[in-house]
């Protein structure tokens, strides 16, 4: 998998640094803490260990700054996981006391590293009144990924009848993710810049959430877990005692939809105009990745289609002999 991130010696150092916050404020959970990091360093995080070394280097902010960013972040992420995790049941081999234990030292570290970053020596160039602003639009951010969390069910409309708020409820779980657009944004001095960064983050979160929703259908409907992709195939309540039906049409949509194309065009639809903000800006990180993500739906799509047409042959073939 060819994601675009950062250097290796960036994140061991990283790693180094929020083991010994862990150690500083809670020692005897640093080795929970190690195990918490090695779950949240693989390539499926990119995303969130980047993007705040992307907006530093396009936004011409300080290395030291850009470092606490990236810190500031595993943070958050770290504690955003395991919220997640206790919302779905899983511990993440956890025992339940300590999820609980570790997430609240992981959201002190958070607020704390955001802090230091954000006010500085000097202040930030906006001032009191951008850091008023700031930490509005972290609590808002944070407690936008906590009720999403909490309510992770799909739109209750059938999928073709989603609304834009509909779609953004969909990848609200990731608003935490903006955190560190709106700090980066204060600390260049380009807050003007924050709605436009903060749509393309939307806009990436909900091609994002839709691809994941394609690839892990059959484990979602296996697990009775909500899946927008099944919504986009069936309009039946997702239930168990649906699940048959709903399997049934969701291969139907891959078969005889030729790999559910209108679907896969929404996730273009969303990239494409995420993509278009971080070029705008620019931030060439972000571009990259979100180039990357767009590269991978298409090739999942074409072999969704592929596997489509191969199976359409066969079946043909089959009833040909009859």
């Amino acid at each position: 998998m060819n994601v675009p991130r950062l250097p290796e010696s960036e994140m061991e150092e990283t790693g180094a640094r929020f083991c010994a916050g862990l150690q500083r404020v809670a020692p005897a959970l640093a080795p929970h803490g190690r195990r918490l990091l090695a779950s949240i360093s693989t390539p499926n995080w990119t995303l969130e260990w980047g993007l705040p070394r992307w907006l530093g280097d396009a936004f011409g902010l300080p290395p030291e700054l850009s470092d606490g960013l990236v810190l500031a972040n595993a943070y958050g992420l770290a504690f955003v996981r395991l919220v997640d995790d206790l919302a779905d049941g899983e511990a993440a081999g956890f025992k339940p006391a300590e999820v609980v234990l570790l997430a609240g030292a992981m959201h002190s570290l958070w607020i704390g590293q955001v802090r230091q970053v954000t006010g500085g020596a000097a202040g930030p160039p906006a001032g009191r009144d951008g850091l008023v602003r700031f930490w509005r639009d972290f609590a808002e951010y944070r407690t936008q990924g906590v009720r999403a969390t909490l309510d992770d069910r799909l739109p209750p409309v059938p999928f073709r009848a989603y609304t834009e708020a509909d779609f953004r409820r969909l990848a609200a779980r990731g608003a935490p993710l903006k955190v560190c657009c709106a700090a980066a944004c204060l600390l260049a001095g380009r807050e003007h810049d924050l709605p436009a960064l903060a749509d393309a983050i939307d806009q990436l979160l909900v091609g994002a959430v839709l691809l994941d929703h394609a690839l892990d259908w059959p484990e979602d409907l296996a697990g009775g877990r909500p899946n927008a992709f099944i919504a986009y195939a069936s309009s039946l309540p997702q239930t168990a005692g649906n699940r048959d039906d709903n399997q049934r049409r969701v291969l139907e949509a891959i078969l005889l939809g030729r790999g559910a194309r209108p679907y896969f065009a929404r996730i273009g639809e969303r990239l494409r105009a995420a993509r278009d903000a971080a070029d705008a800006l620019p931030c060439a990180g972000l571009a990259s990745f979100l180039g990357w993500l767009d590269r991978e739906t298409a090739a999942y799509a074409a072999r969704l289609r592929g596997e489509a047409n191969v199976r359409l042959r066969a079946a043909a073939g089959a009833f040909m002999k009859l």
